[in-house]
């Protein structure tokens, strides 16, 4: 059993799910709804109950969202503190539904677990972000700086950020990079110009003179060495002369006893000493020659103004690989990366990630029988396989989608995220269908693991496949009711598509409801029983015996019957039959004159109906539409019956007609007419009518039917329109169309 009550929950104010009689005996219902009335917002409050998602309303968000769900011994309301797994919605499809990271998105998983996939990708992804733009900073805007990252620490195109970061460290833990690394731009230094230059054995044979030359230089300095060059020294300048050192009368010894007493003293310090080492006659030849193989070109250039400003950098040129890793820790450390803190966070999502493809690897099973019931018994425009069956199986990779497309004997693989770039909204269908079977092949299995009930709601499935899929879906979902373990709810609008799956999974008429809304926008849910053909199990039946007496239901019957009898003659083309069945739904010259038993005895042999008991069978038959009419106006009704909307329909259209005929013929007007006759009427008369007469008139052409079929579809707009909205407009038309 399940019922409900609902307050502000996605539109539904003041909602009763009426009780739904489940059992393992009848584990089958459905609730028909016009559109905008109840379906999704209904769905919604279940489907946020098995994620453990809040319900509100979005658009009178003030509003407190309540709701009471009973399912068997169990209820459920806003404040239940567990997600519900043994509730699952199958949503009307929306063409964006991946909404996972791509990473993720490929991943054959059931929600939950491509849910935990993206919670560890999302936690590690903020740390990785900032990384990455710390080092953009330090790149031209279109630098591609994933590859240069990984090509400089000697990894491969096919590795990842995860590998970069892990050499990183490796790196950062054997070598101490200099931080004046930091102010030059990585490819000003290294690009295709600059590369051709600084890469030639001259080149690098003249740097290395160079740099040995300047180290020895640098040996007797009483200032720097190896690990505090003249960037160093201007830094720690800085530093100190922001602390008003020697303003406290404090002293510098350095290592040759010399005594510092003032900034001019430092600074003149360090320009003495690199003076003395890049004067140096033999350091000056070497550097001339440098600072000329940079002339070459715009690039180059640019690198020599950067060496002329930094000619320390010029230290680190004589291995061109140990400098591109330098520069990259350098810009990390600059802005302040924790390297080894981002490495632990890499090993920490691999673990994590590794727990995730342990579990994904005990979905495969499932999803290689998912993969064949969606090969065998729905049509797409590729095939499906899993691409990584056996690395999943050897390797524990997680599984992931091939798609094949064929075309003349040519194939062509695609992988899933490269699919949703370019899929079309059918395609997306397609794939939306597969994982829908994935998790009720879960529910399944769960129910057999578990032995507990669990309620499946599908939301207007039918406009979420093509017919060929939408068919194939049902025969799925009815082979899914024969575990007993599950109860299916099916929520739809579409009048053809609830009758097409009443029948097909064989829902009792006490599991059909219908969900309207009132004149004072409140929702009411009752029985519909509209499962049959309507014509033959609806109506003729009722009356072949031809007792219609005064029984005010077998005069609303009769009433009915007017139209389909039209129709099945106008198909077996007995156009006597038509012509005499149309004076009853439009006004023609025969039409106030035709009495209850004219009718009947038009119809009957055709039909081969008895003969008939009627007590007004010598009254008109416009006269019995209309008292008809008024008497449903006057017990204003709301229940769903087909026949009442009908009789309400007719009798509006035909008094519609009869004011409009007064209209033509006062207006020496042409009446004659053989199709649409309503609709040109209105328009013969529209400049003799007021703006209220013509604003009703459009109305009634909107709202009843110009032409009734037998098909029972047709009738979906009709049962659509509430009872209310009908009588109202038989009112307007009486009042106003006179």
């Amino acid at each position: 059993m399940l019922k409900g009550h609902f307050e502000n929950c996605y539109g539904l104010e003041n909602f009763d799910l009426l009780p739904v009689s489940f059992s393992t005996e009848n584990n089958k219902a459905m609730i028909y709804a016009p559109n905008g009335v109840m379906k999704s917002s209904l769905a919604s409050v279940f489907d946020n109950l098995s994620r453990k998602k809040k319900t509100e309303d979005r658009i009178f968000s003030e509003n407190k969202s309540e709701f009471s769900i009973q399912y068997y011994d169990d209820t459920y309301s806003e404040k239940t503190k567990k997600a519900v797994p043994t509730m699952y919605v199958i949503n009307s499809f929306d063409a964006s539904f991946e909404a996972y990271n791509d990473s993720v998105s490929t991943i054959l998983a059931d929600e939950e677990l491509k849910n935990e996939y993206a919670a560890v990708i999302e936690s590690f992804s903020e740390k990785l972000n900032n990384f990455i733009a710390a080092l953009q900073k330090h790149c031209s805007a279109n630098f591609d700086l994933e590859d240069a990252v990984l090509s400089s620490f000697g990894a491969t195109a096919n590795d990842t950020w995860d590998t970069a970061i892990k050499l990183m460290e490796d790196f950062l833990n054997s070598e101490t990079p200099s931080e004046s690394l930091s102010i030059v731009k990585f490819d000003d230094i290294f690009n295709p110009q600059t590369l051709k230059v600084i890469s030639k054995p001259d080149f690098l044979s003249k740097v290395t003179q160079y740099i040995s030359l300047v180290d020895s230089l640098v040996k007797d300095s009483r200032l720097f060495n190896s690990q505090f060059d003249d960037y160093n020294a201007r830094e720690f300048g800085s530093t100190i002369e922001k602390t008003k050192i020697f303003a406290a009368k404090h002293k510098l010894l350095l290592n040759d006893g010399t005594i510092i007493s003032s900034m001019e003293e430092w600074k003149s310090t360090i320009n003495s000493e690199m003076e003395r080492i890049y004067n140096d006659p033999l350091v000056e030849q070497l550097y001339t020659e440098i600072d000329k193989a940079l002339n070459a070109n715009a690039a180059t250039r640019t690198l020599r103004g950067i060496i002329k400003e930094n000619r320390n950098i010029l230290n680190y040129f004589d291995d061109i690989g140990m400098l591109k890793k330098s520069m990259w820790i350098a810009y990390a450390v600059a802005e302040q990366i924790d390297i080894r803190d981002l490495a632990e966070s890499v090993r920490k999502k691999e673990a994590e990630l590794e727990k995730l493809n342990e579990k994904a690897q005990t979905q495969l099973m499932h999803w290689k029988h998912v993969v064949d019931v969606f090969t065998d018994r729905f049509r797409a425009p590729f095939t499906v396989s899993i691409d990584n069956e056996s690395k999943v199986i050897f390797k524990g990779e997680p599984a992931r989608l091939k798609f094949e497309y064929k075309r003349h004997g040519e194939l062509r693989s695609k992988t899933k995220e490269e699919l949703m770039t370019y899929m079309s909204v059918g395609e997306k269908r397609a794939l939306y269908l597969l994982q829908i079977l994935f998790d009720l092949e879960k529910i399944k299995a769960s129910t057999n693991a578990t032995g507990k009930k669990h309620l499946v709601i599908a939301d207007d499935i039918a406009d979420s496949f093509d017919y060929t899929n939408k068919y194939a879906i049902i025969e799925y979902l009815d082979e899914l009711s024969q575990n007993k373990l599950i109860a299916i709810l099916i929520l739809t609008h579409n009048f053809d598509f609830y009758r097409t799956i009443a029948k097909r999974l064989n829902i009792g008429f006490n599991m059909l409801y219908i969900v309207q809304k009132g004149n004072d926008e409140s929702l009411h849910m009752e029985k519909f029983t509209y499962k049959n053909d309507y014509f033959i199990s609806g109506i003729l039946e009722e009356i072949r015996d031809g007792k219609i007496q005064d029984d005010f239901k077998q005069k609303k019957r009769l009433i009915a019957s007017i139209p389909f009898c039209r129709n099945v003659s106008e198909y077996l083309k007995e156009d006597d039959i038509k012509s005499g069945l149309t004076s009853l739904l439009h006004i023609k010259p025969d039409t106030l004159t035709i009495t209850v038993t004219d009718y009947w005895d038009t119809i009957k042999d055709l039909f081969k109906l008895g003969t008939l008991d009627c007590v007004q069978k010598d009254k008109t038959v416009i006269e019995m539409i209309f008292d008809t009419a008024e008497q449903l106006v006057s017990e204003n009704n709301n229940s769903v019956s087909l026949e009442d909307k009908l009789v309400m329909s007719i009798a509006i259209r035909l008094k519609s007609e009869l004011f409009l005929k007064g209209v033509l013929i006062a207006n020496n007007l042409e009446t004659e007419c053989t199709n649409a006759q309503t609709r040109i009427w209105i328009n013969r008369a529209k400049n003799y009518i007021t703006q209220e007469q013509y604003d009703v008139l459009n109305t009634v052409g909107l709202i009843t039917p110009e032409n009734i079929h037998v098909n029972s579809f047709m009738y979906e707009p009709l049962i659509d329109i509430p009872n209310w909205q009908l009588y109202d407009l038989y009112n307007d038309v009486k009042s106003k169309l006179i």
